[in-house]
């Protein structure tokens, strides 16, 4: 999806239009090449209304002025106050310049939700602007949805997946249906499946099996912080650093060949390995991992562009580095949660299916490429198939 993204944007700049690329988050922003929303229209991360005069967060300064298109990626992700504010700043800038400015957005509303916190008063307040309740707060449920009049376009080339059963079941889990579980659960692995990843619905979870099992190991701890220059979020900088040693079972996070050329073809975000050596002379430090394919890679700190959009004398768009994060592309994957699973895909992978949040057992099931390389944790009980009702009718419509 990302690389379709990226070849639609093309076109549009090769026409002479003015382009920006977005996401809700710094990481789905950077699979993209581009800004977070709230950067590129300089909201802040608290929710887009005026808490004193109940009114929707409007920014229309000279670089949404000059859009001709925008495309926000990982729309599921974007709450139902952003999309508004980011509406009502488009219109406002249409209304200056009396040019319309195209939208683009792309997603799945049946994977994780937007957050949406109750402990800092966001739900009161958004309650309290809509004058209704707003469940989970998709963006499709804002008041602009639908006066923006999208054209819908369906992406329906299965990439991940060949076999057709697991194809067909993941697409009735999608929209909560209960396909054959019986049947998925006789072809999955009957065993745990060695040297994969386990994905488990809560952080707790994860954060106890990977820090017991690094702890198990033998040998010197390493920590390698992210190295940081210019303006860069502290989640960008991935402000817990990198802790390993030698012997872990890692998860590397980016792809050999940038856009990926297949699946088949080197190693890609969500290949797993384990470290054989770590070197950490001043200034050069390297991680070598062996892959499960039985190939050993060299990895050195990879560098990570954060992205703002400029304005130019000629009014032209212009994306430029604001700053830069340089980690190594790997983390410890003894275990993750499905939250952090998502986009990615695993050769082979271990499933706690006991899951309650909409969309979080179709994210952790649809990340493995052959059902007969996962394993269940258990039963998959029907009521761990949660589709929101609002997605639903969404997508019924």
């Amino acid at each position: 999806k990302s690389l379709v993204l990226g070849r639609i944007a093309g076109a549009l700049k090769a026409a002479g239009k003015n382009v920006a690329l977005c996401a809700p988050t710094g990481s789905a922003a950077a699979m993209i090449g581009g800004s977070t929303v709230h950067r590129l229209f300089g909201f802040t991360g608290a929710a887009c209304i005026n808490e004193k005069t109940l009114t929707i967060k409007v920014s229309a300064g000279k670089m949404i002025r000059c859009l001709d298109v925008l495309i926000i990626d990982e729309i599921s992700m974007c709450r139902m106050d952003l999309f508004d504010a980011v509406s009502a700043s488009l219109r406002r800038a249409s209304d200056k310049t009396g040019r319309k400015i195209q939208l683009i957005v792309s997603g799945d509303f049946c994977q994780l939700p937007p957050v949406l916190t109750e402990s800092g008063g966001d739900r009161s307040l958004l309650e309290r602007f809509y004058n209704r309740k707003v469940g989970r707060a998709y963006a499709f449920q804002a008041d602009s949805w639908e006066s923006t009049g999208f054209e819908t376009v369906i992406l329906d080339r299965v990439m991940r997946q060949g076999d057709t059963f697991m194809t067909d079941s993941l697409n009735s889990i999608r929209l909560g249906r209960i396909p054959d579980l019986g049947l998925m659960q006789k072809r999955s692995s009957s065993v745990p499946v060695a040297d994969a990843p386990w994905l488990f619905p809560y952080n707790r979870q994860a954060e106890a099996m990977n820090s017991r099992q690094l702890a198990s190991l033998q040998g010197r701890t390493y920590s390698f912080r992210a190295l940081t220059s210019g303006r860069v979020a502290e989640a960008e900088g991935d402000k817990q650093g990198l802790v390993i040693k030698e012997g872990a079972r890692v998860m590397l996070t980016a792809n050999e060949h940038d856009p990926p050329s297949g699946y088949g073809e080197g190693y890609h975000n969500g290949s797993m390995g384990t470290i054989r050596r770590i070197r950490d002379p001043e200034g050069n430090a390297s991680v070598t991992v062996r892959l499960d394919t039985g190939r050993d890679v060299c990895l050195y700190r990879r560098t990570y562009a954060v992205y703002k959009y400029v304005v130019t004398a000629d009014d032209r768009i212009e994306k430029v580095c604001e700053g830069s994060y340089s980690q190594f592309p790997l983390k410890v994957a003894y275990a993750l949660t499905i939250h952090k699973g998502q986009g990615q895909t695993y050769d082979k992978v271990n499933i706690d299916p006991r899951c309650s949040n909409p969309g979080q057992l179709y994210v952790a099931l649809s990340r493995v490429k052959d059902i007969g390389s996962m394993y269940l944790m258990g039963k998959i009980l029907p009521e761990y198939i949660v589709t929101d009702p609002a997605v639903k009718v969404f997508y019924e419509k």
